[in-house]
């Protein structure tokens, strides 16, 4: 049943409580454009400060705004919205503390309404306390304990530690979150202020009960429509998917536009006519004259012009250097810079303390040794300045630029989205975020941790989700093979037993799962089927495909099954040795994936548009004769582009090809099937295939590594959804494999390039 929440903060500062809420309390409920999953979630939290290092209150509205607006943005499961939220803001206070060198650590407890579910995700020093059922419930258990109280604070270390939970709640029970100014607390004062009847009466027993300094939120849940007489119910966060640019950084140099009159040294200015006044209001000597002037300017217009060219080009060269290096340069640069232009801004006031005024006839009389020097001088000072303000700009100014056509795109897309309104189904938007989020990743290589690109490519990963109907999941790294491997698979058997071909080198490999199915008991980092392996009198070589077998042809029942490219399948049993036998392969062509289906095996072959399917004869335990041809040579189906085959418990095959459409056949016979309620977005490119035979279940699972999703559809073609990873956004970009174990086990397992991940189906 859903709920609703009334929330109302407590400061005590000295002793005494203050008329405002603690800078880090806060309560919302989701934004309008949140993700669909957040819809209806009401956010909390409760930012302290831990230790000496003190940070203006205006610090933690933006800690406590950032993880709000983290959570709402993201699109995993609620504990996973949590952990990001909170990893966040530990990421943020890192990056905070290394600029300022200073060492600010903060305390975090974050919750989570969702219905009647309340889920919680604590780190530092914080405890909450929640009234139910007449009796007290605190998180952790025991708060005096020091070992189950103090976690590390935010602040400390790259890897935040979280304490998470989950509670049911229901109308008129009150929780309370606090700091360790009411620590000490005794319980059954707690429970007392706890049981009161508003929020309002609450808080007024428990700033009785801090001790010191304490910050403290008491939230009341409600039935939906209870009238908030208190004006106490959170307000919906306010939240824009719009970025507006920072500020532009000073700079020490100063950048004067060529159109503004200066003061500089009165030689003449430079001008396309041979009269007129100069930009000091002096008339310029006539052409003949002062030739010792003309020199000068003519040596410096030359050298000025030299300056620019050495700029322009040794931009490329130093956009190529290390940040680091770059920043070092710019320091060095800007401190000479600097003292050049004092050196400059001292001659100027020199020379018009020595040098003549003009005659009556406009000539400057300036000594023929002061005009060498200035001749000298002035260019030397122009080609440093102008380097000078070349090399400070490049990096800096070329991610500036990168960044504004991001924030501009981004600005755009947002303005679109929101005239279309919440339906996340127009092609042309979706476009639109795509080149957002390549315009935010090309900007972040050059400043990863910029926070305005951070949010950019969130938000831009989130409308994407929207578009294709993609939800997001933890995953789990399970094992990462050798360099340049192509894992293809995984098969898991029996829950236990998990195998993965690497065909790029040919090498098929065995771990254990654990008890809960999300992590690897025994890790085994040599193969048990190689190319090159001598496998009773055959040589194993180039393996394109796995299988289980039950009950087939082999020497053994319930083995692993893996074929090579010469026809020689080999099987590999957990009890018996490892036998392998030679198919006839007179028709074949280029085989590039298997299936099994009883005792049959099927082998797709694109070039020859055929099937070859291989029975297994009675009594025999090998496959002695030729295969037959699925498809009657009359009607061969073009399979061009065909990368994958499965076949379903009723014996129906599915094909899929290169650009994610399938074919389904039955006895031979092609069936209807098309994609029904596909997000304009989803299914570009079709990688590989696995039909899941749970009858709780019945699904196709598609991989397509374009847009590095795992997609799933009923063996109707109609869509239930897309899964991305959630930690690491970028863990499926050589998406290869996935296997769906049973849905009592919660489990997929998916291959991406070299490394194997676990995540949950549901």
């Amino acid at each position: 049943m859903p709920l609703q929440a009334f929330a109302g903060h407590l400061l005590v500062v000295g002793g005494r409580a203050v008329s405002m809420p603690p800078p880090g309390a806060l309560a919302e409920t989701a934004p309008k454009r949140a993700p669909r999953i957040r819809e209806g979630d009401t956010f909390f939290i409760l930012l302290t400060p831990v230790g000496q290092a003190t940070a203006p209150a205006a610090f933690f509205e933006s800690l406590a705004r950032l993880a709000a607006d983290t959570y709402f943005s993201s699109s995993g499961g609620i504990t996973g919205g949590l952990r990001e939220a909170i990893t966040t803001v530990n990421g943020h206070l890192i990056a905070s503390n290394q600029q300022s060198g200073e060492a600010k650590r903060v305390s975090a407890l974050a919750l989570v309404l969702h219905g009647d579910e309340l889920y919680t995700a604590r780190s530092g020093q914080v405890f909450g306390a929640l009234w139910q059922a007449g009796a007290l419930l605190t998180f952790p258990a025991d708060r005096r304990d020091s070992l189950s109280m103090n976690l590390t604070p935010l602040g400390t270390g790259p890897d935040p530690e979280i304490q998470l939970g989950r509670y049911a709640v229901a109308a008129g029970q009150t929780m309370l979150l606090a700091d360790t100014g009411l620590l000490e607390a005794d319980d059954s004062a707690l429970l007392t202020a706890l049981q009161g009847d508003s929020v309002r009466a609450a808080l007024d027993q428990i700033k009785g009960l801090a001790r010191g300094s304490a910050s403290a939120t008491v939230i009341q849940f409600v039935e939906p429509g209870t009238p908030d007489l208190d004006h106490l119910a959170p307000q919906s966060s306010t939240q824009k998917f719009r970025v507006e640019l920072p500020a532009p950084r000073s700079s020490k140099v100063p950048v004067v536009p060529a159109e503004t009159p200066t003061t500089a040294p009165p030689l003449p200015a430079r001008s396309s006519s041979q009269t007129g006044r100069t930009t000091t209001g002096q008339l310029r000597p006539p052409p003949d004259e002062d030739t010792t002037g003309r020199r000068a300017k003519a040596a410096m217009e030359r050298v000025s012009d030299m300056a620019s060219t050495v700029a322009d080009r040794s931009s490329p060269a130093v956009q190529n250097f290390p940040a680091l290096l770059m920043y070092g340069i710019r320091r060095v640069l800007r401190a000479l810079l600097s003292g050049l232009l004092a050196v400059l801004n001292f001659l100027q006031r020199a020379l018009n303390q020595v040098l003549p005024a003009p005659d009556a006839e406009g000539r400057q009389g300036i000594p023929t040794n002061i005009a060498v020097i200035m001749a000298i001088l002035i260019p030397v000072v122009i080609v440093i300045v102008v380097l000078g303000l070349s090399m400070s700009k490049q990096g800096r100014t070329q991610f500036e630029i990168e960044r504004d056509t991001a924030v501009d795109a981004y600005n755009k897309a947002t303005e679109l989205d929101e005239q279309a309104g919440p339906t996340c189904e127009i092609p042309t938007l979706r476009a639109n975020w795509v080149e957002v989020l390549r315009l935010a990743n090309k900007a972040a290589e050059r400043r990863p941790n910029d926070e305005t690109l951070n949010k950019i490519r969130l938000d831009a990963q989130n409308y994407l989700d929207c578009y294709d109907g993609v939800e997001r999941r933890t995953i789990t790294l399970l094992h990462e093979f050798p360099d340049g491997a192509e894992l293809i698979g995984p098969i898991v058997n029996n829950g236990i037993y998990l195998y993965t071909l690497d065909r790029a080198h040919s090498a098929i490999y065995y771990d254990i799962l654990n008890e809960r199915r999300d992590g690897l008991s025994t890790r085994n980092d040599d193969p048990i089927i190689y190319k090159g392996q001598a496998v009773f009198t055959y040589i194993i070589g180039d393996i394109f495909d796995i299988e289980w077998m039950e009950d087939g042809a082999t020497a053994n029942k319930n083995v692993l099954i893996a074929l090579d490219q010469n026809g020689v399948l080999a099987e590999y049993s957990q009890t018996f040795f490892s036998t392998a036998q030679q198919l006839v392969t007179t028709e074949w062509q280029h085989p590039v994936a298997m299936a099994v289906f009883g005792a049959n095996l099927y082998i797709l072959d694109p070039p020859a548009n055929q099937v070859w399917r291989y029975k297994a004869a009675p009594g025999e335990n090998r496959y002695v004769d030729a295969p037959e041809s699925y498809f009657a040579t009359e009607q061969l189906p073009d399979l061009t582009g065909a990368v994958d085959i499965g076949i379903s418990d009723k014996g129906e095959l599915y094909i899929l090809f290169a650009d994610a459409h399938i074919k389904k056949f039955l006895s031979g016979v092609e069936q209807s099937f098309e994609y029904s309620s596909v997000p304009g977005g989803a299914l570009t490119s079709g990688t590989a295939l696995f039909v899941d035979n749970d009858p709780m279940s019945s699904s196709l699972f598609v991989v397509d590594k374009v847009s590095q999703t795992v997609y799933h559809t009923s063996w109707a073609g109609k869509f239930r959804g897309g899964l991305r990873p959630q930690n690491d956004p970028d863990a499926f970009r050589n998406l290869s494999g996935v296997y769906a174990d049973q849905v009592t086990s919660n489990a997929i397992y998916v291959a991406a390039g070299n490394k194997l991940y676990y995540f949950r189906r549901n």
